[in-house]
């Protein structure tokens, strides 16, 4: 009862492992509903997957064209369904896959390996989170 928000970063963990879009959007309308019903005043924000390049183990791919065997799902296919079940709920969702700024072209500055922000980018993350929340 003392919790004014929630943000949820969906997604990468979802299309990596295989769940489908119809998956994702169930099991967040789930989550809505739920949090929503008990915690009628709480505020929910969720945050798309950024772009990535890799999947942290060395692997290097572009998530722009790359479809995991596992999902069938390119990223930006699970942040259209996020954004979807996010809009349908009317729950604030900010698109990080094409809105944070982090592309192939600036990878070596923010991240540190091809999946993980390091701290330059934590620090761009956590101010465009903080510009989402605050409003602007």
């Amino acid at each position: 009862n003392n919790v004014d928000f929630v943000c949820f970063a969906y997604g990468t963990n979802d299309w990596n492992f295989g769940a489908s879009a119809a998956t994702v959007k169930a099991a967040m309308a789930y989550c809505f509903e739920t949090l929503l019903t008990a915690y009628p005043k709480l505020r929910i924000y969720v945050l798309t997957p950024i772009y990535r390049y890799g999947l942290g183990t060395g692997e290097a791919y572009d998530s722009d064209e790359y479809t995991s065997p596992y999902s069938g799902l390119k990223l930006h296919e699970i942040c259209e369904a996020i954004i979807e079940a996010s809009h349908a709920a009317h729950v604030p969702c900010k698109d990080m896959y094409y809105e944070s700024g982090f592309s192939q072209y600036n990878r070596a500055t923010y991240y540190s390996d091809n999946t993980h922000l390091n701290a330059a980018g934590y620090a761009v993350f956590g101010e465009k989170v903080a510009k989402f929340i605050d409003g602007d």
